[in-house]
């Protein structure tokens, strides 16, 4: 998702000075000012960007993963300029990592959650680590969320049985097959957090309530 930053927003959320370190470089490229190079590291969030260092004479851009066991360093000096990003997440918004979530309750459609999302400044959440996984459930049970369902951003609407996120990003984790899901086949065809079962499971997209089980369900969105 290419985020769209006004000048302020920059500044405020950007950047931080460093002298020193260490991490892996994902990628380097041309940019025109330290904005513009932290605004493509921002762009980048799955990928774990979260420093930048700029030379002004070569409009040089290097995106950084920071990683303190890497045995390699990233020094400022005369000619480079060394940022650590720092992402803010917007009121009520809570931060996981680097990037930001939102829990919204209500009555929804897969459809209309994504929707509610994009309105809020996210898609659905893809969730792509183990780590990030447990950090989420963690979450969801200190806010009360311990028997719901909950939408996320994976589908296998377009073929049954391979699952996409909505953002595009690899579905290369899951948590479905510990409880031995998914199982609806066709007729459930979007994805939920299932709490009560610390698990992923299948559900019919155009469901917003379960009269026999009475869950409520809760939306996930998530800001890179």
């Amino acid at each position: 998702m290419q985020p769209y930053l006004s000048a302020a927003e920059i500044k405020s959320k950007l950047f931080t000075r460093n002298d020193t370190v260490t991490g892996t470089l994902l990628t380097e490229a041309s940019s025109p000012s330290t904005a513009a190079c932290a605004v493509h590291c921002l762009a980048r969030g799955s990928d774990g960007c979260n420093a930048v260092r700029f030379r002004e004479l070569s409009m040089g851009c290097q995106l950084i993963a920071l990683d303190s066991s890497s045995p390699t360093e990233f020094a400022a000096s005369s000619e480079w300029q060394l940022f650590v990003t720092e992402l803010r997440c917007p009121q009520d918004w809570i931060r996981i990592d680097s990037s930001c979530y939102y829990l919204s309750t209500g009555l929804m459609t897969c459809a209309d959650a994504e929707l509610h999302c994009e309105e809020l400044g996210g898609p659905l959440a893809a969730i792509t680590t183990q780590e990030e996984s447990s950090s989420i459930f963690a979450w969801l049970d200190n806010e009360g969320v311990v028997t719901g369902l909950v939408w996320i951003g994976g589908n296998d609407i377009v073929e049954e049985g391979t699952w996409e996120w909505s953002t595009g990003e690899e579905f290369a984790f899951e948590e479905m097959s510990k409880i031995s899901e998914p199982n609806g086949s066709t007729g459930e065809n979007c994805l939920v957090i299932y709490m009560a079962g610390v698990a992923w499971a299948d559900y019919a997209c155009s469901i917003t309530m379960s009269n026999s089980r009475g869950e409520l369900k809760t939306v996930l969105s998530v800001k890179q």
